[in-house]
């Protein structure tokens, strides 16, 4: 992250210019701590707020969480001379933000806009 934060800026809030987090969520195998050597991890991207970064090329928080994101699972996604990390599975391919302060992104273990949610 701090290749693009020196190239950016750091990604604010917009509501109160606070520093913006991004979480990863680690569903499947992963999020149950239940992987072995032949696992793929789901990973879902999750940040509270729309906002921009602070720098003097600045960009919006998605775009910012995004690239981030890519370059994060490109790493544990390379082949390498001793093999992979582990495959990353991103058919779920969600960069999630929050609406309002009171908005649960997960109720339950369940993903919005699927079965049962």
């Amino acid at each position: 992250m701090r290749s693009l934060q020196q190239q950016f800026g750091s990604p604010l809030c917009a509501t109160n210019r606070e520093p913006q987090e991004l979480l990863i969520i680690g569903m499947g195998k992963l999020g149950g701590g239940e992987l072995n050597v032949s696992s793929d991890i789901d990973l879902i991207f999750v940040y509270a707020e729309d906002g921009e970064t602070d720098g003097p090329r600045s960009l919006g928080n998605h775009e910012f969480f995004t690239r981030f994101g890519r370059r994060l699972i490109s790493l544990i996604n390379e082949l390498t001379a001793d093999g992979y990390v582990f495959r990353v599975d991103m058919r779920l391919r969600l960069l999630w933000r929050q609406r309002s302060a009171g908005d649960e992104l997960c109720r339950a273990g369940r993903i919005p806009g699927q079965p049962g949610a």
